[in-house]
């Protein structure tokens, strides 16, 4: 499991963190009910960001980029020397949960 923290990306920060790092942390803040902002983001994302500050803004109080697109990742990778995945949004639920945490999310 890879979870790095945040890493400034042309001053977007984005999580140095794998698929179950990033199930962990949302599973985590699910159980404890606590609110947690979320978001995958490709290279497209952080462009707006760099140039709309109230876009970097937002960005950089999400709790949560992961990063989705392989230009991302390459920038984590030069960044911190950490190889993560590319990530899809529809991949950190489901079974994945269940992987981390053991917990079902098939409950009737």
């Amino acid at each position: 499991m890879i979870n790095s923290g945040k890493k400034n990306i042309l001053g977007i920060l984005v999580n140095a963190i794998d698929y179950d790092g990033a199930t962990r942390s949302i599973l985590d803040a699910a159980i404890a009910g606590q609110r947690m902002a979320v978001s995958a983001l490709a290279v497209h994302g952080i462009m707006t960001g760099v140039l709309d500050h109230e876009q970097k803004y937002r960005l950089n109080s999400l709790d949560l980029v992961v990063p989705d697109g392989q230009p991302v990742r390459w920038a984590l990778k030069w960044l911190s020397s950490i190889d993560v995945k590319k990530m899809f949004w529809n991949g950190l639920y489901g079974v994945r949960s269940r992987e981390v945490l053991g917990v079902d999310t098939h409950k009737s």
